[in-house]
């Protein structure tokens, strides 16, 4: 539980320092005091997104930190040793989110992640109200829900455990080759690639072969320069070789006599030698070379087969290519060595398919079966929330698979045995159940059970083979349908309301928050509503805030949240307050401003009436309670009417409607007992016929709506106090 909670620099709220209590905590407030300020500061100490907003305009960072006791907590303490944190006998969590925004978690002054936080806020406080209703609309939460309702989630456990079993090991066969089949597929598919591999040419040096292409393309122009260069320089008219010829020979005459023509002479004598030797290997090259078309086009082929090879297998050279195909050649061979190990495995898999169908079939039954009962309850504590007339039912969808996406299904036999189990417990259950409300809730999800019937596979998930949504019908000849589309904010705070009292001995978290779940609901009801939220305090801590007095006379410790302004500056306290300070505060919110005696008078009376009813766990006998201190004994009954000798006679008639049992939308239920007179009512419930033909005249809509009975004589009022206005 929730043992103490400080804030500082928060919004509004300089610095609050507040110590709770069991039981049932209220907080109640004008609009804009800072109520919702005080949810917003706890959900930052439980690890919720901060952002600088939160921060006091002049402050450097915000701070809140919440102190718990973990009595009775072993979740809590399991969490903190997997973290590697103590679990001590209180544990306080502290966040500090500074002015840019970043933002700081501390577990038992260890810093953790904001993420750690969360997790371990989830496990200690669970909020509901108006705005955290969107639970409601989400079918995921249905299914945690109902699973909690039918202490499902043992099983629901081991159906995730098998599941994870079953996921490893198909992942597991995959991985060695899948089931028969893929491993057909994936050895046809190593021998297409080793047998192209193999016809490839991957011996030959592809340097090599690209300089011959080069070679080759460029022959023809190699071999019209070559002959073209040989003519030139020896055989062809006014060739070099001639010139330099006739040259060596009229030098040769005069060379004796000069020693500069004797060396001009003789280099020229070496370049014809030269310029011979060139033409020589000329009229070799073109005498030797040969145009070969096929032999190009040849080269081509196989240097562009490479090229797609090494394409396709993603590598980038010949020697990738060469370890590629080595690769292939060892996979195929572990392949047909470990048949005996797959086909091992793919049984085992098989049979913890099996597994798993059979365990989430029984969870599916489970579920069924909890699902009616679940239904005709919250139909019960919604008639007493003023919903008398509303059907809620739990409607199931199976999952079908319609495409292979990885999840496990089960055999077509597996689902025809699946579908008969199922509707065998739908009709076992049925037989337990006379009312119409459930009897429709068990149509709702026959379709359901015809399509698993005709599914040619089930999925089966992590929670199982069911998909669940609440739906809801709160006028008579409507069809139920999924909250989201016809739940307004009032009906969704009756149904969290009631699904709260139902698991109030299911869920494991400590403390609950109610912000506002008076939303959209008045009068009696709101007494009701007081009723059920004090009921779930007895067995677990609970905060709830409020704007009724129906729900606040209720409270074990009351809290009052003011907003004042000092010095141009806004500033929200939280105060316990005193027996006498929660008389004046309930007496505000019945009367305004002002408060009067009779406002004073009556929120005593609320109080009082509503502390008488904590041991009752009879809510009619509370109801019957709650209304008498609404009605003075000298009232007399509106339904009464003179006699002959002038004397009211205590009898209604038996046709009035103010005799019949009036439904929050103001039509009377014709029902046969509802025409009963009072007194004979008064018989069965142990009261006097005027008090009950008193009470049932009383409209539920405008119960509370200001202080009632008859005024008392002066004899009767409480002495006046003194006319000083409080102010709380």
């Amino acid at each position: 539980m929730l043992l103490h909670l400080q804030i500082r620099n928060v919004v509004i709220i300089d610095e609050a320092s507040i110590s709770f209590q069991e039981g049932l905590n209220v907080f109640t407030g004008e609009t804009g005091a800072g109520k919702s300020i005080l949810i917003d500061a706890l959900l930052l100490a439980l690890g919720e997104r901060a952002s600088s907003d939160v921060v006091r305009t002049g402050s450097e960072e915000a701070e809140v930190s919440a102190m718990f006791s973990l009595e009775s907590l072993p979740m809590v303490r399991e969490k903190l040793a997997s973290a590697g944190l103590r679990g001590e006998d209180e544990l306080l969590l502290r966040r500090l989110v500074s002015q840019n925004g970043r933002s700081r978690a501390y577990v038992n002054d260890r810093p953790v992640t904001v993420s750690f936080l969360r997790e371990l806020g989830e496990l200690l406080v669970e909020i509901s109200g108006q705005h955290s209703n969107h639970h409601l609309m989400q079918p995921r939460y249905h299914l945690d829900l109902l699973d909690a309702f039918g202490h499902l989630y043992d099983m629901r456990e081991q159906v995730s455990e098998i599941y994870r079993q079953a996921q490893r090991e198909r992942k597991e066969l995959e991985r060695l080759g899948g089931d028969a089949q893929s491993r057909a597929r994936r050895e046809e598919y190593l021998l297409y690639q080793l047998n192209e591999l193999d016809n490839a040419p991957l011996d030959v040096d592809e340097t090599k072969l690209e300089d011959e292409r080069r070679y080759l393309l460029q022959l023809e122009k190699m071999l019209e320069a070559g002959q073209e260069g040989e003519a030139t320089l020896y055989s062809g008219q006014r060739s070099i070789m001639e010139v330099l010829g006739r040259l060596e020979a009229k030098l040769g005459n005069w060379s004796d006599l000069s020693p500069d023509l004797a060396t001009a002479v003789q280099g020229l004598s070496e370049a014809q030698v030269m310029i011979d030797d060139v033409a020589r290997s000329l009229r070799g090259f073109v005498a030797n070379a040969e145009v070969d078309p096929q032999r190009l086009q040849e080269i081509e082929e196989q240097l562009e087969l490479l090229r797609d090879l090494k394409r396709k297998h993603h590598v980038q050279s010949l020697e990738q290519l060469l370890k590629r195909r080595d690769g292939y050649i060892e996979e195929l061979h572990n392949l047909r060595a470990q048949e005996a190990r797959l086909i091992e495995l793919e049984k085992c898999c098989e049979r913890r398919t099996k597994e798993l169908q059979k365990a989430a079939l029984a969870l599916s039954q489970r579920r069924r079966e909890a699902a009616l009962v679940l239904a005709r309850e919250v139909e019960a504590e919604l008639a007493s929330l003023g919903m008398k007339k509303a059907r809620f039912v739990v409607d199931f969808r199976s999952l079908f698979n319609e495409e292979d996406d990885g999840t496990l299904g089960a055999s077509d036999e597996m689902n025809e045995e699946s579908a008969k189990q199922t509707a065998k417990a739908e009709s076992t259950t049925a037989k337990q159940v006379v009312s119409p409300e459930v009897a429709t809730a068990k149509q709702a999800v026959s379709p359901e059970v015809a399509a698993a019937k005709q599914a040619a596979k089930t999925l089966v998930g992590p929670v199982g083979m069911d998909f669940v949504q609440f739906l809801l019908s709160s006028n008579p000849g409507e069809e139920p349908r999924p909250l989201h589309r016809t739940a307004s904010g009032g009906e969704l705070s009756r149904i969290m309301l009631a699904l709260k009292q139902i698991l109030t001995e299911r869920e494991p978290v400590p403390t609950c928050v109610f912000d506002e779940v008076d939303a959209g609901i008045g009068g009696f009801t709101a007494t009701i509503i007081g009723e059920k939220i004090k009921r779930i305090a007895a067995k677990r801590q609970v905060f709830c805030i409020t704007h009724l007095p129906q729900i606040a006379c209720f409270s074990d410790a009351h809290y009052q949240i003011l907003k004042t302004e000092e010095d141009g500056r806004t500033h929200s306290t939280i105060s316990q307050l005193t027996q006498a300070q929660r008389e004046l505060e309930i007496a505000r919110m019945l009367g305004g401003a002002e408060i009067t005696d009779e406002s004073l008078a009556h929120a005593r009376r609320l109080i009082h009436q509503a502390h008488l009813g904590q041991t009752t766990p009879d809510i009619d006998a509370s109801v019957q309670r709650i209304r008498h201190a609404h009605t003075t004994p000298t009232q007399p009954p509106p339904s009464s009417k003179p006699q002959k000798n002038g004397t009211a006679s205590n009898k209604p008639e038996k046709n009035t409607t103010s005799a019949r049992k009036l439904e929050d939308n103001g039509t009377p239920n014709n029902k046969p007992e509802d025409n009963e007179t009072p007194n004979n009512k008064a018989k069965k419930n142990g009261i006097s016929g005027t008090t009950e033909a008193a009470l049932t005249s009383v409209s539920p809509s405008d119960e509370l709506s200001a202080p009632l009975g008859t005024k008392k004589s002066k004899a009767e009022r409480p002495a006046k106090k003194p006319s000083k206005s409080s102010h709380a």
